[in-house]
């Protein structure tokens, strides 16, 4: 529900010619300021949801990238055959070697104790701890980040779904239009 606008009217005041005033009404304000408001922050928390999910899926695509079978010689019977995957690169994304960390990926809202609407994206669970260790490296083995590059990855994309949101919100809306995909997402859920 858009802001309402104040209906300013003209009238002429006395007979005398010349001399006008102008007066003004505002119909319901305080009814509907709390209304639009909770839909515009309704708007932007979704926009700021979808973004989070763009992200995680992002960052799920990256860590699900599959590593060839390394080739070894067996000692024994002299032949080859295949044993573990690979490795993926220091600082590369990690190959998926049992597909427990994508499965893990997930991103979730909060509000901070600023009042600040956030979407945290992030390895959960028993995944967690691995989850941070290939992002962020140990003592020893280098970080092999896929977090970070899926934001990078999908900024533009985030930047311009917030910015949709907040034209919604802007607008009165309640929905906004997911610029990738052109579907029409609701606000205030």
């Amino acid at each position: 529900m858009p802001l309402p606008l104040a209906a300013l009217t003209r009238a002429a005041a006395g007979s005398g010619g010349g001399s006008s005033a102008v007066s003004g009404k505002v119909g319901h304000v305080e009814d509907m300021t709390p209304t639009y408001l909770a839909d515009a922050k309704g708007t932007l928390e979704e926009a700021i949801k979808i973004a989070g999910w763009v992200v995680a899926t992002e960052a799920a695509d990256l860590a699900n990238r599959k590593g060839n079978y390394m080739t070894t010689r067996n000692r024994s019977t002299g032949r080859f055959q295949k044993s573990a995957k690979a490795r993926s690169k220091a600082g590369e994304p990690p190959f998926n070697q049992t597909g427990t960390l994508v499965d893990r990926i997930e991103s979730e809202t909060a509000r901070t104790l600023f009042g600040e609407f956030i979407a945290r994206v992030g390895a959960v669970g028993d995944a967690a701890e691995y989850g941070g260790y290939l992002e962020l490296g140990t003592q020893n083995m280098q970080p092999r980040p896929y977090l970070r590059p899926a934001f990078d990855n999908k900024k533009d994309e985030v930047l311009k779904l917030i910015e949709a949101g907040q034209k919604a919100a802007a607008s009165g809306k309640g929905s906004f239009r997911d610029p990738t995909s052109g579907r029409f997402m609701s606000g205030g859920g």
